[in-house]
């Protein structure tokens, strides 16, 4: 019985000799019989097995993609025979990782996160053009990771400190100029009310001193 979603392949002595349809099927005692699935399928390398790849500089970088796909029920025959049952393992993980590569290697390091969709969707449509002969269709790609070596990683950290570091020195010294800044306009301002004060104080003495005539000086005597 081949379920939905499924074609059955007929070998005989080793040979692909039929495909069938879903349903319940008849086979001779000489033939085997395989169930290939035509449904929309996933794959994703594991976390221990990421795909690496090198960045402009020639960073390491690791990635963790997946790939849903599937194959044309009617293609599903002539492409065991032609590449083998193993046809996925030959045909897409080769070309996602070779075009994963060739794309990260265009970006510095810390460009690959802000083309993060450009690069996924670059290997997406390359993959769509090279495996539309074999009748594969690739539905989508995704991007599960990007990530660097713990040493890359750090580096960036200890320069993200020191930018971080140099801004507070910096912030400090633009404070201490402003207080000082303040204390010299303190200091002119009180400079100038004493020469104010003391030019007021002049005037004074002058206004008075010239109203002090002798008749004044005598009246107030009297």
């Amino acid at each position: 019985i081949v379920s939905a979603g499924h074609v059955g392949i007929v070998w005989t002595f080793g040979k692909v000799t039929g495909q069938t349809p879903a349903g319940f099927q008849v086979t001779a005692p000489w033939q085997n019989f395989t169930v290939e699935n035509v449904q929309v399928q996933r794959w994703s390398n594991d976390a221990k097995s990421p795909i690496v790849g090198f960045t402009k500089e020639t960073q390491d970088v690791f990635v963790l993609a997946t790939v849903n796909y599937s194959v044309s029920p009617s293609a599903v025959r002539s492409l065991i025979t032609n590449v083998g049952s193993d046809w996925f393992d030959k045909l897409v993980v080769p070309r996602v990782e070779n075009y994963l590569k060739e794309e990260t290697v265009q970006y510095a390091a810390v460009d690959i996160a802000p083309n993060r969709e450009t690069i996924r969707t670059d290997v997406r449509d390359r993959l769509r053009t090279d495996l539309k002969q074999y009748s594969i269709d690739v539905n989508d790609l995704l991007l599960d990771n990007v990530d660097f070596s713990d040493q890359f990683k750090k580096a960036i950290e200890d320069k993200q400190q020191a930018i971080q570091n140099a801004q507070a020195e910096q912030n400090k010294i633009a404070i201490a100029q402003a207080q000082a800044q303040q204390k010299i306009e303190a200091a002119k301002g009180e400079a100038e009310s004493t020469r104010q004060l003391a030019q007021g104080q002049a005037e004074g003495n002058r206004a008075t001193n010239a109203s002090w005539t002798p008749a004044v000086f005598q009246y107030s005597a009297i």
